[in-house]
């Protein structure tokens, strides 16, 4: 296989608006949440931000198990080559009327049985019953948006939730009534308010034929939803052993941490997930779509131990002037789980990337390892408190990106410097950017 790019200067400018309309709205959704984020921090003080964490977790950790892994297998279905949109997204609605009542049903007996030893989790009950529904159905349908690779609306759903939500808790913050209640009912509203825009797109969709295909999309997403749980439960354990041994304000500041964290890192790398699943698909040959993959692969990384540096640097200025004194233990947590965001946002490109080229099998080993090494987490925030199990998420992001790289390498046979990048290798990647800046004639190279 030739390992050289061969881009024209069609699609270097393609994919470059298509990825800079991404991270312009990650951006701005980025932007709407750190907002939010800080009224909220400011509004409740780090204990009271503990116990918002501690009765929106498993709201949070239900929504995500609760898909079933229907977004992957739409986009899946999407990317390669459905071209009957109203019969997938027929497939789409009647899935996720199924899923819905199920996930409600199931989700109301979990809180059941926790309101046992904490009847604080009613609350957690209503809001889960009430938004979950339109979770899926938003979500679902902008995976159908993105495996068609219809970027600019997909940035637009996306930004909308962001500012639907800051704009209430400006409202509620100004008038003094920022509370639990009222941050949890801001969530809802955003999340309706999309899924419902988002349904109208395709209103007309006829449903009479729909169900055979819509239970096989279930069995498919759930196939694929082996490596979502990992991916899930490996995302989300650390903030289970947050809820379960720290105080409320220790909570509190790993809390605000990870949103300090992972805001900026998910919108420069964490963008280009969502540009990979289509780029692959419009390659026609398998070696094509190899080569697209490495080339995402290896961009990812590059930006990644970019961002990292001037992430340690700016941060702790950036908690100086906006959350104040309270939050000045957050920054040490802060600096490490941003090292950790990286790496694991570069991994969920791989595997973004594994997921269209169907090898779920190495997608799902990658996980795995990135939740096996969080093993050791209970015993260091018992010790070490919040910093203890930022140590711990590090580890576990470092440990399993390296293994990702070098399974990947081997299951494909890709020499390692096209997967990760060279000196030679990123001058041929960027210099038809240097090319167009420079206004000469673009070349295949």
């Amino acid at each position: 296989m030739n390992w050289v790019s061969s881009i024209t200067r069609s699609e270097v400018i393609h994919t470059t608006l298509r990825w800079l309309g991404t991270v312009a709205s990650g951006i701005l959704s980025s932007a709407a949440g750190m907002i939010t984020g800080i009224m909220i921090a400011r509004a409740l003080g780090p204990e009271g931000r503990g116990e918002l964490a501690h009765l929106m977790f498993w709201p949070g950790l239900i929504q995500a198990i609760a898909t079933l892994g229907l977004p992957s297998a739409i986009l899946a279905e999407a990317a390669h080559g459905n071209k009957n949109r109203k019969d997938l997204v027929s497939k789409v609605l009647m899935s996720t009327a199924i899923v819905s009542c199920l996930d409600v049903v199931l989700s109301t007996a979990f809180f059941m049985i926790l309101m046992k030893f904490d009847e604080r989790y009613l609350v957690s009950l209503v809001y889960t019953a009430i938004i979950l529904p339109a979770h899926l159905l938003s979500q679902n349908l902008l995976s159908v948006t993105n495996g068609y690779g219809e970027i600019k609306t997909l940035n637009i759903y996306r930004i909308a939730p962001h500012v639907t939500i800051l704009v209430c808790s400006i409202f509620l913050f100004l008038f003094g009534i920022l509370n639990i209640t009222t941050i949890m009912s801001t969530y809802v509203i955003g999340t309706w308010a999309v899924a419902i825009i988002r349904y109208a797109q395709d209103f007309d969709t006829n449903f009479t034929s729909s169900l055979p295909g819509s239970i096989n999309l279930i069995r498919n997403g759930m196939f694929l939803h082996l490596a979502g749980i990992i991916n899930i439960f490996r995302d989300q354990f650390d903030k289970f052993i947050a809820v379960t041994l720290l105080p409320f304000d220790q909570i509190g500041i790993y809390f605000v941490a990870v949103t300090l964290a992972t805001a900026p890192i998910t919108v420069t790398i964490g963008s280009l997930s969502s540009i990979i699943a289509p780029a692959i698909g419009t390659n026609e040959t398998y070696p094509d779509k190899i080569e697209c993959f490495c080339r995402y692969s290896r961009v990812s990384l590059l930006f990644g131990l970019v961002i990292s540096c001037a992430f340690v640097f700016i941060l702790p200025i950036i908690v100086h002037i906006i959350l104040g004194e309270n939050y000045e233990s957050a920054i040490s947590v802060s600096q490490i789980l941003g090292i950790s965001a990286v790496a694991a946002c570069i991994r969920g490109v791989m595997n973004t990337g594994l997921i269209v080229l169907k090898d779920w099998r190495l997608q799902s080993s990658n996980e795995a390892l990135a939740f096996i090494a969080l093993a050791p987490a209970p015993l260091f925030a018992y010790y070490y408190g919040s910093m203890g199990l930022a140590m711990v998420t590090l580890f576990s992001a470092l440990v399993s990106l390296i293994f990702c790289i070098s399974q990947i390498t081997k299951k494909f046979n890709i020499p390692v410097h096209m997967l990760i990048g060279s000196a030679q290798v990123f001058k041929n990647d960027f210099s038809p950017f240097i090319s167009i800046l420079r206004g000469s004639r673009i070349r295949n190279y």
